[in-house]
């Protein structure tokens, strides 16, 4: 798993400058870059819960997982109003971030400091995606674009910083 973390925090960084640097022709293009995301995040979701069997709602997270490919593979094939992908996207977002605010409000006692960047990062994630449902334009994904960005950066660094917490604390 460790492996998996490390070529994790690289891609998630990677992605991030690349999604930043050819932003015009991705929000040009949104439905392919909803549609991949939903299938690489489905894809790890569903890989980690087959190979990580102790996790507590497994057959959640697999349904999960198979459910994100699947709208993202129909996303990516199907969805022709570029409004309907936005409005997609948006829901997934905030669908995404109730589940990190429920993590994070269970961790919150052990991790606070990262606790609160983290939900104040979902607040702001959920607040644009309702604008992008409102008004599901370039503009507003252009913006959510950018919210891509920093989110990818935070997915991984986040993990790090508590890590680093939890070092410091068992040395004192």
């Amino acid at each position: 798993m460790k492996v998996w973390k490390s070529i994790k925090a690289a891609l998630y960084v990677a992605v991030a400058v690349l999604i930043i640097i050819f932003r015009e022709p991705i929000v040009e293009n949104v439905k392919y870059l909803v549609g991949s995301l939903m299938i690489v995040y489905g894809l790890e979701k569903a890989i980690l819960c087959l190979v990580e069997r102790h996790e507590k709602f497994e057959l959640y997270n697999l349904i999960w997982g198979v459910i994100e490919v699947s709208i993202g593979i129909i996303t990516m094939l199907l969805i022709e109003v570029y409004s309907s992908v936005c409005v997609i996207w948006a829901i997934w977002a905030i669908l995404r971030e109730a589940k990190e605010v429920e993590e994070d409000i269970l961790e919150f006692k052990e991790k606070t400091v990262v606790c609160v960047l983290s939900l104040i990062e979902s607040a702001v994630a959920i607040v644009f995606s309702v604008l992008l449902m409102i008004h599901p334009t370039e503009h507003h994904a252009m913006t959510h674009i950018y919210l891509l960005s920093v989110e990818l950066v935070t997915a991984v660094l986040f993990p790090h910083i508590n890590y680093l917490i939890e070092k410091k604390k068992a040395k004192e």
